[in-house]
This record gives C-alpha cells, sequence and structure tokens, in this order.
C-alpha cells in the first residue's frame, strides 16, 4: 500500500469536504485538509517541487502579515490567529495538490465521487434536514436554499461550482466530455442551492467563456455548438423548473432584477448582496484610505461610518464587522501593498500566456472578490492546476 498516495487522497478528499466535521472543532472551515497536507508534504519532503515564484509569493505575504500584526488593534487574538492559519492554510494546500498532480495525476475520480455526496446529501436535506445537520449545522431556512454539506446556501452553490472548474480544467475546457455528475453540479446550483452568488457565478461563466472565445480568434464550430448547448441546457432546465420554486429567494431575486431598470439597484435591495458588496467595495476603499498599508486583522470596522456616508446610505443591511466576507478583499485589505503584489506575481504564474489563459484566470480574480471564506481549499487546488498545467502542457 502507498502510504504517501493515501495521505494525499485523505488531504484531497478532506478538501473536499471543508465544512463537514461530525461535531468536531465548532468552526465553519475545519483543519483537516491543513492536517493531511502536512503529513503528505512530511511523507516525501525530499522531492517536494515548490510551484514557480512561489518563494517570491510567500515573501509578500510573511512581510504583510508582519505588518499587519503590527497595525492590528489586539495583536495577539483569535482574529489574528485565525488570519495566519488561513494564509498558512493556503500556501500548504497550494504545495501539497501542486505536488500530487506531478506524483499521482488529477483525482478525477475523487471529485465524481464527491460531487455525487454533495448532490445525494442536499436530496436527503430536502426530507430529513436534521440528518445533515449532524454533519454540517445548518445556519438558514429551507426557503432560501439547501446547504447540503455545507453552513449555508451560497457556500453548497460555491462547492459545485469551483468542483465543476476543476473538472472542466482537467477536460481541457470540453463540455462533450463531462460527466453526468458535472451536468448534475451545474443543475443543482439552481434547483437545490438556489443561490442568487452561485447564479450570478454561472452567469459570468458564460459571459466569459464567449469573451475567452472571442478574443481568442480561435472560433472553432464544434466549441460554439457545445457553448450554445451549454446556455440552452441550463435555460430549458431553469424554465422547467421554475413552477416548483416559485416565492424561493432566487425567484425573487430573478423578478427583482427583471423589473429594475437600473441593474445595480439589486444591490441595493436585496439585503444579502447588499452587505457582500459593502464588504467588497469597503475592503478596496478601505487600503485607499490607509494608503495602500497592510490595515490589520481587526480594524475592518474603523473606516466603516465615513464610508457608510461617502456611498450615501448605499449600503444598509450589514453591520460592523471585524471579518472580511471577500477572499481577494482580504488579501488586499489586510496585507496591504504586499498582497497586492503577491497577487500580481501569482496571477502572472498561473496564467498562461494566451488570451484565453488571462482570461481565466481574471475570471477567477473577480469571482474571489466575493464572499469565498480565506480557508476554502478548492481555490489553491484551482490555482495549483492552473500552473501544472501551464508548466506540463497536454501533449
Amino acid at each position: 500500500m502507498n502510504i504517501t498516495k493515501k495521505t494525499g487522497q485523505a488531504a484531497v478528499l478532506s478538501a473536499l469536504f471543508p465544512w463537514v466535521g461530525i461535531g468536531l472543532f465548532n468552526i465553519d472551515s475545519k483543519p483537516y485538509p491543513l492536517v493531511f497536507s502536512i503529513l503528505f508534504i512530511a511523507a516525501c519532503y525530499r522531492n517536494i517541487k515548490l510551484p514557480p515564484n512561489t518563494g517570491l509569493v510567500s515573501g509578500f505575504v510573511f512581510i504583510g502579515l508582519l505588518l499587519a500584526l503590527a497595525c492590528s488593534d489586539s495583536p495577539i487574538s483569535f482574529l489574528s490567529l485565525r488570519s495566519i492559519y488561513n494564509y498558512l492554510s493556503f500556501f500548504v494546500f497550494l504545495i501539497f495538490f501542486y505536488n500530487y498532480l506531478i506524483r499521482f495525476a488529477f483525482p478525477y475520480r475523487l471529485i465524481i465521487f464527491s460531487g455525487a455526496l454533495w448532490i445525494l446529501a442536499g436530496i436527503i436535506e430536502t426530507q430529513t434536514p436534521e440528518i445533515i445537520n449532524l454533519l454540517s449545522p445548518i445556519r438558514t431556512s429551507a426557503s432560501r436554499g439547501i446547504t447540503s454539506l455545507s453552513p449555508e446556501p451560497t457556500f453548497f452553490a460555491i462547492y459545485l461550482f469551483f468542483s465543476s472548474w476543476l473538472l472542466l480544467i482537467h477536460k481541457n475546457y470540453s463540455l462533450r466530455d463531462q460527466s453526468v455528475i458535472f451536468w448534475l453540479q451545474i443543475l443543482s446550483i439552481m434547483l437545490l442551492a438556489q443561490s442568487t452568488m452561485g447564479a450570478l457565478y454561472l452567469i459570468l461563466a458564460l459571459i466569459f467563456a464567449m469573451l475567452g472565445t472571442l478574443l481568442s480568434l480561435k472560433i472553432r464550430k464544434s466549441a460554439f455548438y457545445i457553448l450554445i448547448s451549454a446556455i440552452v441546457f441550463i435555460s430549458t432546465s431553469a424554465l422547467l423548473a421554475y413552477p416548483y420554486f416559485q416565492g424561493s429567494r432566487l425567484i425573487t431575486v430573478i423578478g427583482r432584477v427583471a423589473e429594475t431598470t437600473d441593474f445595480y439597484m439589486i444591490f441595493h435591495h436585496d439585503a444579502s448582496m447588499n452587505a457582500r458588496l459593502e464588504h467588497v467595495v469597503f475592503a478596496l476603499h478601505g487600503t485607499v484610505l490607509n494608503g495602500l498599508l497592510p490595515g490589520g486583522f481587526d480594524t475592518f470596522d474603523h473606516s466603516r461610518p465615513y464610508l457608510l456616508k461617502f456611498y450615501n446610505g448605499f449600503f444598509w443591511y450589514s453591520g460592523a464587522s471585524l471579518k472580511i466576507m471577500s477572499w481577494l478583499g482580504d488579501w488586499v485589505y489586510s496585507l496591504g501593498l504586499f498582497g497586492i503584489l503577491a497577487l500580481a506575481i501569482l496571477f502572472y504564474t498561473a496564467a498562461k500566456p494566451t488570451i484565453w489563459g488571462i482570461t481565466e484566470v481574471t475570471f477567477l480574480y473577480i469571482l474571489l472578490l466575493s464572499a469565498i471564506p480565506l480557508a476554502f481549499p478548492l481555490i489553491p487546488m484551482l490555482i495549483a492546476s492552473f500552473i501544472f498545467y501551464k508548466y506540463n502542457p497536454r501533449t
């Protein structure tokens, strides 16, 4: 038995179920992916290969973390320790998954198996939610969507989307070669999770797919037909399911979008979207107010009174919070210029020198502005995949 491979598979599986804890560790993101990743790296430390520019990226993050601690009101606090843990988890899992791809190839069957379990758990939740609540505590009502093995419908949709993206990368973005589970995951974003954020992800994905295809000037008939088929598939499924989901939050938001002439006003009227946009805007604007210096880990609410007045009451739902609900916003605000430099180098490292390569990483960075948890392990898995296939092109 290959102990190293089994440890790596355990790390991948734990990353594919980041919120499942069965009563252990009363926190959202569990430490199992980090623990198994460290064990994997320790098992083959002599042959570990760092992704290109990892030293430079981690160096900027390290300096940013030191300065962020110095700029925090309480340097030794839970918030500081959690932030350091989150950034450490990112780099450890990035290095782990990059080396897993080198040694054992893409874990296709594990991702397909996990996707099937997520969907099955979602279906079970529609009938007996108390069973799923034992595995992952549910923090919302059924009217807002199904949570499956995550705390919220949005997190369920986020998992389904990024898991599907990993499958697309493995198949070199061929929709024709995707499994049934891939298509069920896409449908589940709309029909089970019923997440507005998930629906927005899908719309942006279609826009960027068409944009990347047009700009690359490599429009093949097969690719065009497959893209159109995907649009028709999703649209038809949504129309057929509409009668069964009237009154749901997703349908309500879609109705508001259809009625309003100013699209941006939907972010004002919908409480959840208003709160999430506030964190993005305040994180970026707050970084500018800090002169691009690291903002620290517990100062996010310091400039909030000024920013609320600056935006003339547009943001109204969210209360004061020290936690930044934006993956990229956390890097930029907490680490300041050093976070920006780290993200820029990471972009350069992950993006292939093609229009499509630049488009896919740009799309990722736009999605990372949203409320994706900083410790979400599928993000370093995705970035590691970008880097691996860039420097190890398919033959």
